[in-house]
């Protein structure tokens, strides 16, 4: 509503100009409330403006570099997402489509889908994913908010659990678990989670690297787990997860929807996979680069990262047989690759021959007709 005018001008019945004072003290109250509102809404809309706020990355599912189905613990999803179960009957951990004109996550492009029939262990089974955020510092005794949309596609009363953690490095101080676990009871449809926690203080700690602030969803857990979850017990069901932001400040602000090409160099920091068929190709030959062979049968070629990744990455190679050296000469197949001189933005890779013709060049790529997948995985997770 538009601010109201007191009018000191018309002339009144009495003869006077102006207003009396009982409806102009109305406008002034009138005005003070919309001002007040005004003001209030300042720092949401301050905050929607900041870009940076929220710290989790791939927080709506958009980047899938691994693959897109999972039924394995202890490894990396979609990316900056790690999952871990034990004891899930039917476990589903997918990358799950939103049609066009979903009501729900209308913004949307994928969805997380999870799911499970029950388990077989009432005591240990557990069913979790988390984020590790960069930097045990990040949000260390100071408050911070959590929030998401989760679609529940069965009967209300479904549950989950946030649970929070901190980590020192692989020789700093132990982990701190089971910060703040609440539960969260879901009713049919769309819910929408908001949870606001203060992380320990990290004083007197150890660090060996930077560690991590951790964020930890649980969708079932034994007894066994109960301190860590607040009792949230077995649940079983078909949920979906969306719009997932960690943020400075006890307030919940609109989910940050980055641009795809930023989130997707947020993901490459800590992961690439430069491979045939993969989320960020789709070609069907994958080229390395351009090497030289040298007089030991052995051809080099310096590889550049797509940027520089957060620590000296672990270099995985797709299968042997896979590859090939393209010379003036015809295809060579690789008796063996290495990568050498490995640091956060570039490598050396060496691919050995059975024999070669010294000082000639040649293009190392994925033979014909290689699997999907063949290339080069960089792992610089935390």
């Amino acid at each position: 509503m538009d601010l109201q005018q007191i009018d000191l001008d018309t002339l009144q019945p009495n003869g006077k100009r102006g207003e009396t004072q009982r409806p102009a003290f109305t406008k002034i109250n009138q005005n003070f409330k919309e001002v007040g509102l005004a003001v209030d809404a300042v720092p949401e809309a301050v905050a929607r403006a900041v870009s940076g706020r929220n710290r989790l990355i791939n927080g709506n599912f958009d980047c899938w570099q691994r693959g897109t189905s999972f039924n394995t613990s202890g490894r990396y999803t979609a990316d900056r997402w790690f999952l871990q179960m034990q004891g899930i009957a039917d476990p589903v951990f997918r990358r799950n489509p939103t049609a066009m004109g979903d009501n729900n996550f209308p913004r949307s492009k994928y969805t997380l889908s999870v799911s499970s029939s029950g388990n077989t262990d009432a005591e240990k089974h557990f069913f979790v994913f988390e984020q590790r955020v960069e930097d045990v510092r990040t949000f260390a005794d100071t408050p911070s908010t959590v929030s998401f949309l989760v679609f529940n596609a069965g009967a209300g009363g479904r549950r989950i659990a946030l649970e929070f953690a901190q980590t020192f490095g692989a020789t700093g101080s132990a982990p701190v678990l089971a910060v703040a676990p609440e539960i969260f009871e879901l009713a049919p449809g769309l819910n929408r989670i908001r949870k606001t926690v203060t992380l320990p203080s990290i004083s007197g700690k150890t660090l060996s690297d930077e560690g991590a602030a951790v964020m930890c969803v649980w969708v079932s857990a034994g007894t066994q787990f109960a301190n860590r979850t607040a009792g949230l017990g077995a649940q079983h069901g078909q949920v979906y997860f969306g719009e997932f932001q960690w943020e400075r400040g006890a307030t919940a602000t609109a989910f940050e929807w980055r641009p795809l090409d930023e989130e997707v160099q947020r993901c490459r920091r800590y992961y690439q996979a430069d491979a045939t068929g993969s989320y960020f190709d789709g070609g069907v030959r994958f080229n390395a680069g351009v090497g030289l062979i040298r007089g030991d049968n052995k051809v080099y070629l310096i590889y550049p990262f797509s940027q520089r990744m957060r620590t000296i990455p672990t270099v995985g190679f797709s299968n042997l047989p896979q590859w090939r050296l393209l010379t003036g000469s015809g295809a060579t197949s690789l008796t063996a690759l290495n990568a050498v001189e490995v640091s956060s933005t570039r490598m050396t890779i060496i691919g050995s021959l059975n024999e070669a013709a010294a000082g000639q060049a040649g293009i190392l790529q994925s033979a014909d007709s290689a699997d999907a997948g063949t290339g080069i995985i960089l792992d610089a997770e935390i």
